[in-house]
């Protein structure tokens, strides 16, 4: 072994290391040893019976480690002592690398340095062990995870030569990331044993170093980790690790997600079995404490916890993994339970699997998901009261792109209702089909079916309703018109088509056909004025396309012995708390008799003729419109105006009465004028209301121009008037309330 103060490294490892005499050692190491060495014994006597010493001492040598996988070069420094008798010596034995580097395996380092210390008696020595190193990465395909000043301190390890045995029952792991993890080590005949605990280790602060959470998020938790890896001698693997996390907080740059005291665990094990190269993995996720809002939604922990869990699993060569067994529940509000598979040997991996939805009452998930979300953006949904159960099956397959989900939602004894009941319906059964396809397919469409047993609308007396339908990918188209009764008339829905349904802007198109319908209810709350009439008409299109519906046609409402046509009506923001309800409108020989006679306006006779353009109706006030009425001379019908509505002509117009002074000599006379003409023209925008009259003569404006030398001329006096529509509303209920 020894040749002029040196050493030969292999003979020497040898000598260490009998086990690699069958093989090719992994390690060389280059440069001098020094050696010190002295041995008493007599000539003759067996080497068992000789005792002595033997020093080596390395300074900055290089050494290099190497496997088919990996390599690990540094300069290695230290003493390694034999001492007693042969072949039993008392090692011990001091190195330390520094420089270290490794090649080949997804951990990388900047140069460390490692220690180990060893002493014993072959075959068995004591150990410790320590590695610091400024950087560590873990990369995992194009992703990296990196650690700082990362430290390793092992003591009392042990480590049996002959049978292979070791043990390194408390190793420390620290960082400036990752702390306060404790590693443990064993290996015995049985296998490999690998444990990992640690507490307070700021697991969730490392995932936002490591950019799992945004770097301008704030987190943080208490945490305690749990993990163990145990290799056997047949070659099977069992993987186990909890995660316990509390109180914990995170808080987004925005605000706008806020997790608040959450109490996590999450536990899970795999088993692999090498030969049949097969595994197995169950996995659990809890929590059961805490708040968190996410943007618009709150989910309060404590109230209604989460639980989630399943089971995967792949065979030998399969190119499919199996998940079985996931459930997922909101407890007291939905449960959802899944199986399927995900398929790995495709360009991009395909889920595909069954979902199913017990029943569940739907009050709870509406006030969850939909009234608390949106209430103040729609307060109309406090309004609304949903009732029955929801339960579903569907058949997804990931990604989207290729993918399609189809199957079925039921809605079984449902209720829903709108503020004081007016807008209601009761046993409502619905079926659903889904059917979410971005490929075209020739496959035929699924049927569906929806049955209310009492519908009740305003003014429509109550009655079930039966509809079906088909579905295709993104639409549903019913099978036939549908009709709704009338106390005196009917209403009839055109076949409707929902498209683009899982869009986020559903459009939805149908027509409307109002055939003998009575108008005596709307004008009796209208204050009686005319008695009679009827409308009739078609929309023969009514598209609804996000938040806006419109139409094309025209309904004729026959009433006060005239006709109105109502044209293209329509409405902004439908479903909000404030629709906007808009309109085109001809008014064509109305009876002005009829109009007015018994109001406080005044009585007037005459023909109206005239227009509405660009109505637009919000919570019952008009908010914009342009209006022209003009009366037609006939006849058979006189021109006569009595003095109150002459009147009040001109106060809608802001002037004066027209009878003061002399002209109120002419009101002790008569008590009514004829007239040649009235002609209005009125304007909303941005509530400013102006009137204008539309007879002009010598430079004169006039909103009634008299009709004899007993008439009554009303003159706007002030052609550019403005006045805000509240003023003039005002002004309305001033002349109703003078009646």
């Amino acid at each position: 072994v020894l040749a002029e103060g040196r050493i030969d490294s292999a003979e020497m490892l040898r000598l260490l290391w009998p086990a690699s005499e069958k093989s090719e050692i992994p390690l060389s190491a280059e440069g001098p040893v020094n050696i010190d060495a002295e041995w008493e014994g007599r000539l003759g006597e067996p080497a068992s019976q000789w005792k002595g010493s033997v020093r080596a001492s390395l300074d900055q040598l290089p050494l290099t480690v190497r496997s088919d996988a990996y390599g690990l070069t540094g300069r290695t420094s230290g003493t390694l002592q034999l001492t007693g008798s042969l072949p039993d010596p008392l090692l011990s034995a001091q190195l330390a690398v520094a420089d270290a580097t490794l090649t080949g395996t997804p951990i990388e380092s900047d140069p460390f340095i490692a220690s180990i210390d060893a002493a014993g008696r072959y075959p068995n020595y004591r150990t410790s062990v320590n590695f610091r190193s400024p950087r560590v990465v873990l990369k995992v395909k194009d992703k990296t995870y990196g650690l700082r000043e990362v430290t390793l301190t092992g003591e009392n390890g042990r480590i049996n030569l002959q049978s292979g045995d070791a043990a390194f029952p408390d190793v420390a792991i620290s960082s400036d990331t990752l702390r306060n993890l404790t590693l443990e080590i064993e290996k015995s005949e049985q296998g490999i044993r690998l444990s990992l605990e640690g507490r307070d280790t700021r697991l969730v602060e490392a995932a936002s170093d490591w950019r799992l959470i945004p770097a301008d998020w704030q987190a943080g938790s208490n945490d305690r980790i749990s993990a163990a890896v145990v290799f056997d001698e047949q070659q099977q693997a069992l993987v186990t690790a909890r995660v316990s996390l509390s109180d914990v907080g995170v808080v987004s740059a925005d605000e706008s997600v806020i997790l608040e005291g959450l109490q996590v665990a999450a536990d899970t094990s795999l088993r692999w079995q090498h030969r049949e190269r097969k595994w197995a993995s169950v996995a659990q996720l809890s929590v059961d404490r805490g708040e968190a809002l996410l943007g618009r939604y709150y989910h309060d922990f404590n109230t209604n916890p989460l639980s989630l869990s399943g089971r995967s699993s792949r065979m030998g060569e399969s190119p499919q993994i199996t998940l079985d067994g996931v459930h997922l529940q909101l407890a007291g509000l939905l449960e959802i339970q899944a199986y399927g598979g995900v398929q790995t040997r495709t360009p991009t991996p395909t889920v595909t699997g069954t979902v199913l939805i017990p029943e569940t009452e739907l009050l709870p998930l509406y006030r969850q998901f939909i009234l608390e979300p949106y209430k103040f953006e729609h307060p109309s949904l406090e309004k609304l009261s949903l009732g029955g159960r929801i339960s579903g099956e569907l058949q997804v397959t990931i990604p989207a792109v290729s993918g399609s989900t189809r199957g079925r939602i039921a809605w079984n004894d449902g209720h829903v209702s709108m503020g004081d009941g007016n807008i209601s319906a009761d046993g409502i059964e619905l079926d659903f089909p889904v059917w979410h396809q971005r490929q075209p397919t020739d496959d035929p469409p699924l049927p569906g079916s929806l049955r209310i047993a009492a519908m009740r609308l305003p003014l429509i007396p109550q009655q079930p309703l039966r509809l079906s339908f088909r579905a295709g990918p993104g639409t549903l188209t019913t099978t036939a018109p549908v009709d709704i009764e009338l106390d005196n008339g009917k209403l009839q829905l055109g076949l409707a088509r929902l498209a683009s349904i899982y869009s986020g802007q559903p459009e939805l198109a149908t027509g409307l056909s109002v055939e003998a319908v009575s108008l005596e209810p709307l004008l009796e709350k209208a204050g009686g004025i005319c008695s009679g009439g009827w409308l009739n008409g078609t929309l023969d299109q009514v598209l609804m396309t996000g938040n806006t519906l419109t139409s094309r046609g025209t309904l004729l409402a026959e009433v006060c012995g005239g006709r109105i046509e109502i044209q293209n009506p329509g409405f902004d923001r439908p479903l909000s708390s404030s629709p906007v309800f808009r309109l085109d409108s001809e008014i064509e020989a109305l009876d002005l008799e009829q109009l007015t006679q018994g109001t406080s306006f005044g009585r007037i006779q005459g023909v109206l003729n005239g227009r509405i353009r660009n109505l637009e109706i919000v919570n019952g006030q008009p908010q914009s419109f342009h209006l022209l009425l003009e009366t037609e001379k006939t006849r058979d019908v006189p021109q006569k105006i009595n003095v109150r509505a002459v009147e009040n002509i001109a106060r809608l117009g802001g002037g004066g009465s027209p009878f003061m002074g002399l002209a109120g000599t002419v009101v002790a006379l008569f008590k009514e004028f004829s007239y040649s003409q009235i002609g209005v023209r009125a304007s909303l925008y941005n509530d400013t209301f102006r009137i204008n009259g539309t007879i002009r003569e010598n430079e004169k404006e006039y909103l009634v121009k008299k009709g004899g030398l007993s008439g009554v001329d009303v003159v706007n006096l002030n052609p550019d008037n403005r006045i805000s529509f509240k003023d003039m509303v005002k002004r309305i209920k001033r002349i109703q309330q003078s009646g």
